[in-house]
């Protein structure tokens, strides 16, 4: 049943949540560099990036989207309390340092997602497109990521797959219907719109079973082989499914920002090589020029379309041009710093990611409140 106050949709309260996340997991640098906290806050900053900022994110969208995609029972109060909840025990923890707790927790944020789909799709009984099927298979690539973490303590493996592997197979699989719709490419399919077909369903799992491969392959130490076969897969991704280089109905900011994190997506793959001597720093733009920037500029559209604003603000909006184009300075120069933590280079990068979530959030907020 829907709750009666249902006017108060889960990405009003989590996707604020997450610009918290992201605000407090950058800080814990100028922090450290200030000497005003005494941990070195590696763990507690990738932490609150990935399980706080961008685990909001992905809740709030699916939260509020999955119902819709799937025709089935719209999400409950207590389900958005439990996930408010976890938000802010997540900050709670990494800002006290307690980062294997943190990390035990991500355990049941994803169980807690899990349950989420499974209570629709035991409605539903059918996947709304073909691309779907990566949102169970992150799901189940992340928990594994997790249990391996609790049993082993292994954090490169947590991170590499409850971290990277589980957005990124999140990007791919809804960017697949999301990307060329918001981009308004032609013959795009809305979210909600059945395109399943057999044939489509068993290309999308095979394409599904070879990218998550490779993180195998990486867990097996073949790191070089496993990131040149995971960045052509991302590149075959972006031409094929979303539309990289086909031209729009009409172009708009939003449309040209999503062909340009698309790019990043393979560019942060490729540079993460250990070959090139960039892994760390590639990681980085592929988080701030990929995960960052896709999940803005996805997020822009479901603020404008739940808030029952004009579509016309992603064609020539000068706030997302300054989005886009500090997200790209702060992926550059993270890059430029390349290992060196404390540079100058990092601190300014820090800035143009700031600059970039207030001019989102204040257009949120402008969004939320001619609404009330």
């Amino acid at each position: 049943m829907e709750p009666k106050n249902h006017d108060i949709e889960p990405y009003k309260i989590l996707f604020p949540i997450g610009i918290l996340c992201s605000v407090i997991g950058l800080s814990f640098w100028i922090l450290f560099q200030s000497r005003l906290i005494n941990f070195y806050p590696a763990e507690s900053h990738g932490n609150l990036m990935y399980f706080g900022f961008l685990w909001t994110f992905i809740a709030g969208f699916l939260m509020t989207a999955v119902p819709k995609m799937m025709s089935t029972m719209a999400v409950t109060l207590a389900e958005i309390s439990v996930a408010v909840s976890f938000s802010f025990l997540q900050i709670i923890l990494t800002i006290r340092n307690e980062t294997r707790l943190s990390s035990y927790l991500v355990l049941f944020q994803l169980l807690f997602l899990l349950f989420f789909l499974i209570r629709r799709f035991i409605i539903s009984r059918k996947f709304p497109f073909a691309g779907f099927i990566f949102i169970p298979t992150a799901l189940l690539l992340a928990l594994s990521g997790a249990i391996i973490f609790i049993t082993t303590g292994n954090r490169s493996l947590f991170l590499l797959l409850s971290g990277e592997a589980f957005v990124l197979n999140l990007i791919l699989g809804l960017g697949s219907r999301l990307v060329p719709v918001i981009s308004r490419l032609p013959n795009a399919l809305l979210p909600h719109q059945n395109s399943n077909t057999k044939e489509s369903f068993i290309g999308s799992l095979i394409f599904a079973i070879l990218f998550n491969a490779t993180y195998f392959m990486q867990a097996l130490d073949l790191i070089n082989l496993a990131l040149i076969a995971r960045t052509l897969i991302i590149t075959y991704a972006l031409v094929k499914y979303f539309g990289l280089f086909k031209n729009p109905v009409k172009w708009t900011v939003v449309g040209v920002g999503l062909k340009i994190t698309s790019t990043f997506l393979a560019l942060g793959t490729l540079l993460s090589i250990p070959y090139f001597g960039y892994s760390l720093a590639g990681l980085h733009v592929l988080y701030i020029g990929g995960f960052v920037l896709i999940t803005l500029l996805i997020s822009t559209r479901v603020v404008l379309a739940h808030g029952g604003e004009s579509l016309d603000y992603e064609i020539s909006s000068r706030k997302v041009t300054a989005i886009i184009t500090c997200l790209i300075m702060a992926s550059l120069l993270r890059l430029l710093a390349n290992t060196h933590s404390t540079s100058n280079l990092v601190f300014f990068s820090f800035l143009f990611f700031v600059a970039a979530v207030a001019l989102w959030t204040t257009k949120m907020l402008k969004v939320e409140t001619k609404n009330r």
